[in-house]
Parts: structure tokens; sequence; C-alpha cells
């Protein structure tokens, strides 16, 4: 039997945060335990967002990365406006 010492890990790992793929309800019940506040979105950005991952087939970072686009866009929108564009720009361009 062969002995190896175990890999240490690079620095850049340490540094780096870990995907997440929970649903945001889940996540936020962990993030209480482990002493972190997260918000769950609630009302219109809820809605939208339960939108647009309908159309994006459940791809999160997708939709992220759509809506910080929109943000660059609109800076003074909040994320239920960012969303609601996401959600018209994808329908409109699925036609």
């Amino acid at each position: 039997m062969l002995l190896s010492r175990p890999r240490e890990k690079s620095p850049q790992s340490k540094n780096t945060q870990k995907v997440r793929w929970l649903d945001p309800a889940v996540q936020a019940t962990f993030d209480r335990q482990a002493g972190r506040v997260a918000s769950v979105p609630t009302g219109k950005a809820a809605m939208w967002e339960r939108k647009v991952l309908s159309q994006l087939r459940g791809d999160r970072a997708a939709m992220e990365r759509l809506v910080a686009g929109q943000a660059k866009r609109f800076p003074r929108a909040g994320r239920a406006e960012l969303l609601e564009r996401v959600y018209d720009d994808y329908v409109r361009d699925q036609r």
C-alpha cells in the first residue's frame, strides 16, 4: 500500500466563494443557522424570479448574468424591475 500526504489547497481556493445550487429559501435557512443574514426575494421580485427561471429552465447563473447586464443599463432600477426587463427581453427574443 502506498502512503501519500494529503494535498494542500492552493491559496486561491481559500478566497473563492462556493457555488450554491440551493433554492433561495433553503439557502436562507442554512445562512440563518450559520449566523449569516441573507434576504429571500419576496413579492414582485420573487414572482419575476420564478418566471425568468422557468424561461431559462432553472439556469440561475444565466439569470444573474442577465440581471447584472440590465443593472448596468438601468443602475437605479430595483431587482423586481430588472427581472421584469430580463423576462420581457427574453420572451421578445424567443419570438
